[in-house]
């Protein structure tokens, strides 16, 4: 018996340092990818431009907006205060560069990481949650969805996610350690205003368990609850008022974008959104449906959604609600681009990860193909086989899959040509130069004045390109009487001056990556 005692002993000494060295192994891999090549991977996006502008404008020049022609101008088409203030202490801390801007964004996707494996590790065990990691880091074979990629991108996916997370964490928390509950109102206060877009499926996660709650008069879930929903919606107005108020005299008054929310958000008649929204669901988001619909099945069946006295079930059936509820609204009712189902298919990872474990029996994978090959051989029809044949092909095409996107990004696809740009335009022309440009990321390293179009033109110009190719968008790009014209990945494939380009007013100086430098004929 003391033999066999010992020899078990050594054996799961042995497995804890094979699993020790592999876990050490991811983690720094990890650490190694998010911090690699922060300067050309992936290239700067049209999306950050904004962001980096007005924290830039806000270091340098006092002014939290951006600049036109030289000039003060709004804070437009930006985040919130909780992507703005880490990066604009990266740039008072580190000077304005690129890297600069990434870093805080970086660590962001570190810190997110971490919390899902906390959470899931909390909700489901060790091994769902190590499973979970690889799902979202592998079987994401684009690179807005791949939260290495995305994640260090200067944009609120990264930051929301973190704060969600936080939240999540610090309910379940809270079921032991009431105090808690302050810290999810306040992680979830700066997530609604690290991204707007939070706010409807937050709400959806928490009222679901509060309803449920309040039914079965389980009313000290329902206060905790319900203090989180509320409380979090007062939190981050209490921060918005917070943040207007130190920022009295250093803005200029934003005007809102007609129409910017009906585009983006509620489209459901527009056949060319859902269409767009279903392929990409189907292409990346399989797994992700795979898993909630297993989740509330078993919920369903195992009537664990009304154990709301237990932390676990409660956090669970509101991350339920919430991956559930955003993927609805990008399938029926969103613009159905591929962005957006990014934190679908991170939260997704969770239940995924979860679905995979039962039907491995904890990811015993050898003896779960000797049953499949068993029922192959027998014939049998069983709907468990199946499912799991599904979901390890799935795994095994997109793991594949999302780790070429990686080594695509990191080593193909690396691209610093903003910066080369940038340097030309800064050396190579005159000091007085007027530059027109709808790249919005060449413009927080840009020395030279630069002039870009109206606000208003951002919907009718993302309606041509997503919706219909006809319509017409009215822009003179003459108007500030440009002496250089820059056309990049961002107004190139919305043709925003092909026109005024045939017209012959100006003519090609130089290409530099995705970028073409012209020059006025005057």
């Amino acid at each position: 018996m003391g033999l066999t005692r010992h020899s078990r002993v050594q054996k799961w000494v042995t497995r804890l340092s094979w699993l020790g060295i592999l876990e050490a192994f991811l983690a720094l891999a990890v650490l190694a990818l998010a911090f690699w090549r922060l300067n050309g991977v992936p290239p700067l996006w049209w999306d950050e431009g904004w962001n980096l502008s007005v924290a830039r404008n806000w270091v340098v020049l006092g002014h939290f907006g951006r600049l036109l022609m030289g000039e003060p101008a709004s804070a437009q088409l930006n985040g919130g205060f909780p992507l703005l203030v880490p990066l604009a202490f990266s740039f008072r801390l580190f000077g304005v560069g690129l890297w600069q801007a990434r870093l805080p964004f970086a660590l962001y996707t570190l810190g997110a990481l971490g919390l899902l494996y906390w959470l899931a590790k909390r909700l489901y065990g060790t091994t769902v949650a190590g499973a979970a990691l690889l799902i979202v880091l592998l079987m994401t074979p684009f690179r807005q969805l791949n939260p290495l990629l995305i994640g260090r991108q200067a944009m609120g996916e990264i930051p929301s996610t973190f704060y969600l997370l936080g939240g999540y964490l610090c309910l379940l928390l809270a079921f032991r350690k009431p105090f808690c509950l302050l810290l999810a109102v306040l992680a979830w206060g700066l997530a609604l205003m690290s991204k707007m877009q939070v706010l409807p499926f937050l709400a959806t996660s928490l009222v679901i368990p509060l309803a449920i709650a309040a039914c079965r008069q389980r009313w000290r879930v329902a206060v905790l609850v319900g203090s989180s929903l509320f409380g979090s919606w007062g939190a981050s107005e209490l921060l918005a008022r917070l943040g207007s108020y130190l920022l009295r005299g250093h803005v200029v008054p934003v005007n809102w974008i007609p129409g910017l929310t009906q585009f983006l958000a509620l489209v459901p008649m527009e056949l060319n959104a859902r269409l767009s929204a279903s392929v990409w669901t189907f292409a990346f988001g399989l797994p992700t449906v795979l898993g909630l619909a297993y989740a509330a099945h078993k919920a369903v069946r195992t009537r664990a959604w009304l154990a709301l006295d237990d932390g676990k079930e409660t956090t669970r059936l509101a991350l339920l609600g919430l991956t559930a509820s955003w993927l609805g609204w990008y399938l029926f009712l969103s613009i159905g681009w591929p962005r957006y189902l990014f934190q679908v298919t991170f939260f997704g990872s969770l239940f995924f990860a979860a679905l995979l474990a039962d039907l491995t029996r904890g990811f015993q994978v050898m003896d779960t193909l000797k049953s499949i090959g068993y029922g192959l051989t027998r014939r049998s029809r069983g709907h468990r086989g199946a499912l799991v044949l599904v979901s390890l092909l799935l795994v095994l095409l997109m793991g594949g899959a999302g780790s070429f996107t990686l080594y695509q990004s990191y080593v193909v696809n690396a691209d610093d040509s903003v910066l080369q740009t940038v340097d030309f335009l800064n050396t190579q022309t005159p000091t007085g130069a007027v530059v027109e440009t709808y790249e919005s990321q060449l413009f927080f390293l840009l020395d030279r004045r630069y002039h870009y179009p109206p606000d208003d033109i951002f919907v009718p110009l993302e309606r041509r390109y997503t919706l219909d190719s006809t319509a017409q968008v009215d822009y003179d790009p003459l108007a500030a009487n440009p002496d250089y014209l820059v056309v990049g990945p961002y107004a190139r494939p919305h043709r925003l001056y092909d026109q005024i380009i045939a017209a012959g007013r100006f003519a090609l100086l130089k290409t530099i990556g995705s970028y073409e430098i012209y020059h006025r004929q005057r």
